[in-house]
């Protein structure tokens, strides 16, 4: 039972095994797996795949933070609006989003998807 993502050219000789970009991944629990819902700004973590992001009371940004987190080259995140007012902004601070410094969901229900790649730019999926 061997589980290999966005790896390849490796021998593999144990079993119950995760790779991923061609790192052994020991502790399944720090997987990026879950769905956060969130309210307020906040940096982007390497846990989560998709942020609910309720702007029903403000603005919210979240922020891609070079500076203090380590991401994982091909990693991807999805970030969906839920509310009709207000806006989500998604920034890089020390790199950017599709050569820009930012990008914004206007729209209820609309969805961007971001995949590192690997130095400084997000690149919308």
């Amino acid at each position: 039972n061997v589980t290999l993502i966005n790896t390849n050219d490796l021998r593999i000789e144990e079993s119950d095994v995760t790779y991923i970009n061609g790192r052994l991944v020991t502790d399944m629990a720090g997987m990026p797996t879950n769905v956060k819902s969130i309210t307020a700004n906040q940096d982007v973590e390497i846990d989560v795949i998709t942020y609910e992001v309720d702007t029903s009371s403000n603005n919210v940004t979240l922020d891609f933070n070079l500076a203090a987190v380590t991401y994982l080259e091909g990693q991807i995140w999805y970030f969906k609006k839920d509310a009709i007012a207000n806006i989500v902004t998604i920034q890089s601070t020390g790199g950017t989003i599709d050569d820009a410094a930012s990008k914004t969901i206007i729209t209820n229900k609309d969805l961007i998807g971001c995949q590192y790649d690997g130095g400084t730019n997000f690149i919308i999926i």
